[in-house]
């Protein structure tokens, strides 16, 4: 069971852990970007889905990273 809990969250969980809104949770939930199940009233998150969605997310670069690629062009 130990292995089954680590797998998965809780929202409160996930808000905690991973700096995520109440909303923004559900906004994923919804668009199909994180998987959730329910057990009876509860939701649980699964963890791997939340780390593939962090790391589809596109990546924040410098300036400097900008300039070049631009110049590149």
């Amino acid at each position: 069971m130990d292995e089954v809990k680590s797998r998965l969250l809780t929202v409160e969980e996930m808000k905690h852990e991973y700096k995520f809104s109440h909303t923004g949770i559900w906004r994923a939930i919804n668009a199909g970007d994180i998987e959730a199940v329910k057990r009876g009233r509860s939701t649980f998150i699964v963890r791997d889905s939340v780390e593939r969605h962090l790391a589809s997310l596109p990546r924040v670069g410098s300036k400097n990273t900008a300039n070049e690629a631009r110049q590149a062009a």
